[in-house]
């Protein structure tokens, strides 16, 4: 942004370089009494500082994700100040990645980029040994890559990136060193608690109440495995419910247990009646319709559903947009949330959906899947959010 006051691409840097004759493009051209400073290539250019700054304006992220960068970006003197210590974090990991593309030549783009995924693989919920001796070998490159970019940058606090690899391996992710999952684990306890007076008794059966769905689900998996995987998607669709009615019916009369009354309410199907909302939370994300969006400052209607591995067929993910929340009812006061989402198209490669080599997924917004199939159930939705491509234009 070369910002004054705040840049260390300064004449006093320049002469440093000439004095150590490294670096010749860019040494200071002293014509008559004036001394000029060659423009560096890794420099943004006004225009380019602009179209950054119009970027992280427009930039709408999910709720707590981070503050409202907006705020801090100054159209007019191409500044951004006043960030927080997290937003720091955020831009550094997930947006400046996604606004230099396509701005920066590659040379420029390329280390800062790995330097972001780096700090988002150590950052990460799950750790991988295999992952972290890469980044440990791939971090010396890195910054190497960012010294022969950057020279007058670069000072010793760059080069404690080189420990944090180690440190994760020895001490595990970052998360687990937190009070937060305790924190979680502990409302979720609490948020189990029915009669107050035994709040002990409480926790305890709601938690034998997941452990028995989670094997009640095998159970049936295992039973009907052999004969569903011998059916056609037609003649699934048009007996799998009749059978799982009956099946159900069966189990119900020796079993009067609390699940045994929710896979009875639902093999009744649902009732005439539902409801309809602008907004759900789920799965940890807070989801809102595009219509309640585009009154916000936020953007939490990105929906993504990860799609199974299938030895048989290609691993697709569906991005999507949310635009409606419905609540079918069922009998004995049950519910079923299901999502109605704008599918993109993405089994169209060329002008549907693209993927670079850093695992950047660009949609396009004017396509979308001709589906009879919009709805997906609340639990199966995962959040993301959607910004403006530099890269690809059109």
């Amino acid at each position: 942004m070369n910002v004054k006051g705040k840049t260390k691409d300064t004449i006093n840097t320049r002469l440093d370089l000439k004095e150590m004759n490294i670096r010749p493009e860019l040494h200071p051209i002293q014509r008559g009494e004036k001394v000029e400073v060659p423009t560096a290539y890794y420099t943004l250019s006004p225009e380019d500082k602009h179209k950054l700054c119009l970027f992280l304006k427009n930039l709408k992220v999910p709720d707590g994700f981070s503050s409202n960068i907006s705020r801090c970006v100054n159209l007019k003197d191409h500044k951004i100040s006043r960030l927080k210590s997290h937003d720091c974090h955020v831009l550094l990991q997930h947006i400046l990645p996604l606004a230099f593309r396509g701005m920066l030549s590659k040379e420029v783009c390329e280390p800062l980029i790995e330097l972001s995924i780096l700090f988002c693989v150590l950052g990460a919920k799950e750790l991988r040994i295999d992952d972290l001796k890469h980044i440990e070998a791939q971090i010396p490159i890195i910054l190497c890559k960012l010294e022969k970019v950057f020279p007058p940058f670069f000072d010793v606090m760059v080069h404690l990136p080189s420990h944090l690899a180690g440190e994760a391996e020895i001490a595990g992710p970052i998360h687990y060193r937190w009070m937060y999952p305790i924190e979680r684990w502990l409302y979720f306890l609490k948020s189990l608690i029915g009669n107050r007076a035994c709040p002990e008794g409480s926790i305890a059966e709601g938690y034998i109440a997941n452990e028995c769905m989670t094997l009640c689900s095998r159970v049936f998996a295992q039973n009907h495995i052999d004969a569903a995987q011998n059916l056609s998607d037609t003649k699934w669709d048009r007996e799998f419910i009749e059978w799982f009615k009956d099946r159900v019916a069966q189990l119900h009369k020796t079993d009067n247990s609390q699940l045994m009354e929710d896979l009875l309410s639902l093999s009744r199907g649902p009732t005439k009646y539902s409801t309809h909302s602008n907004g759900y939370i789920v799965n940890g994300y807070k989801f809102h319709i595009e219509d309640h969006d585009q009154m916000l400052r936020t953007q939490n209607c990105g929906v993504v559903v990860v799609g199974e591995n299938d030895k048989d067929s290609e691993n697709v993910d569906y991005y999507g947009i949310l635009t409606d929340v419905i609540e079918l009812q069922f009998i004995s006061n049950r519910r079923v949330i299901l999502f109605r989402c704008n599918w993109f198209d993405v089994y169209d490669k060329i002008k549907g959906i693209k993927t670079d080599e850093y695992d950047f997924v660009s949609v396009n917004p004017s396509r979308f899947l001709k589906t009879n199939e919009p709805f997906v159930l609340a639990n199966q939705a995962s959040q993301v959010f959607y910004a403006s491509d530099n890269s690809n234009k059109g």
